[in-house]
């Protein structure tokens, strides 16, 4: 009996951390947004879409996804998980909801927009490692490049750069921000999430919320 309340409760918690961790990174994406120097290729994707048909931004997104998931669960479905599917249905909706009520921080000054997106790059990666820590699965379009390296056996890094070009050539046609941004977002997030992961989230996660 305690042992089964030990599993709801860990659980409940993963479910916590992944809609916190997602609710972080539409405020992170939310943030690369307002500058107008882009976003990462599939929110740009989804927030041309979303202009050209003038469909609700969180409506967009979750299908974008639902489809992406769709194509994991045909290639290796061991990627998916709850943790697969909150992300899936809630980012979207946080992201809309940021970005209408974040100020405008598209100034002139070139230099100012660079630091306010890297500081939203920042808060991205964070969220992205708070809901990749709790191990309960993959958001659909980062699982892609983890299929592709159980497959050939060769780093997720190289798909994962062609892929992000194809998609960002995508946004890029149907309107999406796509711009310096996208670039220094494809380039940073990876790198970041390593070290958010690796010395604050794994080790908050061994020693106080799982097994503390």
């Amino acid at each position: 009996m305690e042992q089964n309340l030990q599993k709801i409760s860990l659980k409940i918690r993963k479910i916590i951390l992944i809609l916190f961790g997602v609710t972080i990174m539409g405020l992170g994406t939310g943030i690369c947004n307002s500058t107008g120097l882009g976003i990462d290729p599939v929110n740009a994707l989804g927030m041309g879409i979303a202009k050209q048909k003038n469909l609700p931004l969180g409506l967009v997104i979750s299908v974008i996804q639902l489809i992406i998931i769709i194509v994991v669960l045909l290639l290796d479905k061991s990627f998916i998980n709850l943790g697969t599917l909150i992300p899936m249905a809630y980012f979207g909706y946080a992201l809309q909801f940021f970005t209408q009520y974040l100020p405008n921080f598209n100034t002139e000054n070139l230099m100012i927009k660079i630091i306010i997106f890297l500081l939203g790059l920042v808060v991205v990666a964070l969220g992205m490692s708070i809901y990749m820590g709790c191990e309960w699965g993959l958001v659909g379009y980062d699982a892609l490049a983890y299929i592709f390296e159980k497959k050939t056996k060769k780093r997720p890094f190289i798909f994962r750069v062609c892929l992000d070009a194809i998609v960002a050539l995508i946004a890029f046609l149907v309107h999406g921000p796509v711009s310096l941004g996208t670039i220094l977002f494809v380039m940073g997030i990876g790198p970041l999430i390593d070290l958010f992961r690796k010395y604050l989230i794994n080790p908050l996660y061994r020693k106080i919320l799982f097994y503390g």
